[in-house]
């Protein structure tokens, strides 16, 4: 569902103003985290991704357009809805592999999108040839399977307001791969908004390191008693 409004978010409004309001996802998922996981909000944290949200809007250029209500409000839910999702999957990933998680959200994702696609298949036909096919079989097994895998494992590893620090990743590297397989250029805007990312994941992992050290020293105490 939260897929879904995503793209009908981005129907409805324009792709730079629905990807700045979709990375909004990290700031909704740590305070989801500090609200139902009593994860810690660091300084480290809130500033690492402030900066990563800053550097998505240099390199998205800004927004523009207008009369985009529907598709705010449609990114919104779509936020608030995955980053729900993001903290049951880290309050269950202890009692639960990942891999069996996310053939759960597969299966139950299959059975309630198949009569949609139904109806669209038949309303919009598809030229089928082996551009398509070769591209639905990549976005169905990596940028669906394997990557919900991948989200999943992180979120039973890592707090997850750590893990949400990645998101600003997202738009750096899509704007990576457009300069290099489509020729794109490259502009002061996207050194500026790729730094920035850079060193809010470095202040999240920062911390993230000073947690795992931390941690690792309580167990070490737990473990010789005076």
């Amino acid at each position: 569902m939260a897929l879904v409004l995503q793209l009908l978010g981005t129907k409805y409004s324009n792709a730079s103003f629905a990807a700045l309001v979709n990375s909004l996802n990290p700031i909704v998922i740590m305070i989801m985290a500090a609200v139902f996981l009593h994860e810690q909000f660091t300084f480290q944290k809130g500033a690492g991704l402030f900066l990563g949200i800053i550097g998505v809007y240099f390199i998205i250029g800004g927004v523009h357009g207008s009369d985009m209500m529907t598709g705010i409000i449609l990114s919104l839910i779509s936020v608030l809805i995955w980053s729900y999702v993001s903290i049951i999957i880290r309050k269950i990933g202890h009692s639960y592999h990942p891999l069996i998680i996310t053939a759960w959200s597969m299966g139950v994702a299959l059975v309630c999108t198949l009569p949609a696609s139904a109806i669209e298949l038949a309303h919009t036909p598809v030229t089928w040839d082996s551009t398509v096919v070769l591209s639905l079989l990549y976005m169905a097994v990596m940028c669906t399977c394997v990557a919900h895998l991948l989200w999943n494992e992180s979120l039973s590893l890592a707090e997850a307001g750590t893990c949400s620090a990645f998101y600003p990743v997202q738009p750096l590297t899509a704007a990576v791969l457009g300069i290099l397989f489509l020729g794109e250029s490259v502009t002061l805007s996207f050194w500026t908004g790729s730094a920035l990312i850079l060193i809010g994941v470095m202040l999240c992992l920062v911390h993230l390191d000073r947690s795992s050290r931390a941690g690792k020293k309580l167990r070490a105490s737990s473990h010789h008693p005076s």
